[in-house]
C-alpha cells in the first residue's frame, strides 16, 4: 500500500518527460522544414517555423504543468485548485492560439508589404491587418469568458447600451475611428501620396493613415498629425493622382515685331507637338493674348505627360530654352517697359 502512494510521482515524472519528448519532436521538425526551405525576409512560408514556435511551445508547457498539478491536486485534496484547472488550460490554450495566428498574420503582412511586385497597396495591407487584429482579439475574448462560465449574451446586450451612452461623451474619438474606416475604404489618399489641403495650407506626404489620426510630413520635414475626423470635411488634393502637369507662360514681344508673331507662334506649336513628353491630345495654346501699351502677349499652354516634378521642371526648362532658340532664330527680343520721364515746370 505505501508503494501505491508514491505512483503520483511516477505519474508526474511520466507526464514531464513525455512533454519534453513532444517538445523536443516539434522543434526536430521545424529544425528540419528550415533546411529545406530557404530562409527569405520576402516569404512568410520560410518563417513559418519561428511563427509556431513560441505559441505551441507555451501551449504545451500550459498543459503540462496544468496536468502536473492536477495529479498533485488529487493526491493531496486540493479541489478548488483542481475545479478551476480545466478553464485555465482551455483559456490558455485558445491564447495560444490567438497568439499563432496574431504572428501568421503579421509575417504575411509583412512579407506583403516588402514584396514591392504585388499590386496591393500599403494602406489596404495595414486595414486588412488591423481589423483582422480586432476580431481575432474580440472573438478570443468571448471565447475565454465563455469558457469561464460567462454569459456573454447580456453582457453583449449591456455592452450595446453602454457604447450608446458613451457614444455620446466620445463623438469625437468614435467621429475620427469611422473617418479612419472610410479613408481606408474610399482610399482618396494613400500612403506616399503627396496631398494639399488648400483650407489648411498643409502640403506634404501621407507617411500614416491611423484609425483615430493621420501623419503628414510637410515640406519642412515637419510631423503633422491631422485627426481622421478633418479629411470628411476639408478639401484635399491628391497631387501624386495627377495625370499631366502644366506649362505656362506669357512672352511679352514688342509691338514692333508683330509681323513676325504668327512665324513664331507657328514654330513654337510645331516645336510643342514635336516634344515627347506634350500630350497632343490634350489643349494646346500659342496665341496672342493681348495687346497691351507697349507689348503683345503671346500665350503659351501646353500639358506634359511628366508629372514627376524633378523630371518636370528639366522639361519646362527644355522647352522655355527651346522657345528662347526660336526668338533668337526669328530676331525678336522681349518686349522691355520704357520709363517716361515727366518734365515738371517749376
Amino acid at each position: 500500500m505505501h508503494a501505491w502512494d508514491h505512483l503520483w510521482l511516477v505519474e508526474v515524472v511520466i507526464g514531464l518527460a513525455l512533454l519534453t519528448v513532444v517538445q523536443l519532436g516539434i522543434r526536430k521538425v521545424i529544425q528540419v522544414i528550415r533546411k529545406k526551405q530557404m530562409e527569405s525576409p520576402m516569404n512568410w512560408r520560410h518563417r513559418i517555423g519561428s511563427i509556431i514556435q513560441p505559441p505551441v511551445t507555451l501551449v504545451l508547457w500550459v498543459v503540462g504543468i496544468v496536468y502536473v498539478v492536477e495529479v498533485i491536486g488529487h493526491r493531496f485534496g486540493f479541489s478548488i485548485s483542481v475545479n478551476y484547472m480545466h478553464s485555465f488550460r482551455n483559456a490558455l490554450v485558445v491564447g495560444g492560439a490567438s497568439w499563432l495566428v496574431l504572428r501568421w498574420a503579421n509575417e504575411v503582412q509583412k512579407s506583403l508589404l516588402a514584396d514591392g511586385s504585388r499590386r496591393v497597396d500599403a494602406t489596404t495591407i495595414q486595414m486588412v491587418g488591423k481589423l483582422a487584429t480586432v476580431c481575432i482579439i474580440f472573438v478570443s475574448g468571448l471565447t475565454v469568458m465563455q469558457i469561464f462560465g460567462l454569459n456573454i449574451a447580456p453582457l453583449l446586450a449591456v455592452g450595446t447600451i453602454g457604447g450608446a451612452s458613451l457614444g455620446f461623451g466620445g463623438k469625437d474619438i468614435i467621429a475620427n475611428f469611422c473617418s479612419g474606416i472610410m479613408l481606408h475604404m474610399t482610399r482618396p489618399f494613400v500612403m506616399g501620396d503627396l496631398i494639399y489641403l488648400p483650407e489648411k495650407t498643409l502640403e506634404g506626404i501621407v507617411e500614416d493613415i491611423g484609425w483615430f489620426r493621420s501623419l503628414i510630413r510637410d515640406k519642412e520635414k515637419r510631423a503633422v498629425y491631422l485627426p481622421n475626423n478633418f479629411f470628411s470635411t476639408l478639401l484635399v488634393v491628391n497631387i501624386s493622382r495627377m495625370s499631366h502637369r502644366r506649362i505656362k507662360q506669357v512672352l511679352k514681344l514688342p509691338l514692333g515685331m508683330a509681323k513676325k508673331i504668327p512665324s513664331v507662334t507657328e514654330k513654337i506649336r510645331h516645336m510643342l507637338l514635336a516634344h515627347p513628353t506634350i500630350d497632343a491630345l490634350l489643349p494646346l495654346h500659342v496665341h496672342v493674348q493681348e495687346i497691351g501699351d507697349y507689348s503683345c502677349n503671346v500665350e503659351i499652354e501646353a500639358f506634359s505627360k511628366e508629372v514627376d516634378l524633378e523630371k518636370f521642371n528639366h522639361v519646362q526648362q527644355e522647352i522655355l530654352l527651346n522657345v528662347q532658340h526660336i526668338l533668337e532664330a526669328e530676331d525678336v527680343q522681349l518686349a522691355v517697359q520704357s520709363l517716361q520721364v515727366i518734365n515738371v515746370d517749376g
